[in-house]
């Protein structure tokens, strides 16, 4: 799966962008991609857009999550 997080930078401006493909749900990959965008964008000094798909930016968490062992639910919430 390709990153669901990337990073633009032009003339001191960050655009975030997130897209899984579906509905831009908070899982932990796009958390910590979000985390390593913004802490790119603190270095760069840069203004940041954050955008999601074109006809949604972001449902949440992904409930099925909670299906998961609670170690990876625990890692999930601390993380976002």
């Amino acid at each position: 799966m390709p990153d669901p997080v990337t990073y633009r930078l032009d003339r001191g401006v960050a655009t975030i962008s997130m897209d899984d493909g579906k509905v831009n749900v908070m899982t932990l990959t796009m958390i910590e991609g979000l985390g390593a965008a913004f802490a790119r964008a603190e270095t760069d000094q840069a203004v940041v857009v954050l955008e999601g798909r074109p006809s949604v930016f972001s449902a949440g968490y992904d409930m099925a999550m909670f299906d998961e062992p609670i170690e990876v639910i625990a890692a999930t919430l601390q993380a976002g």
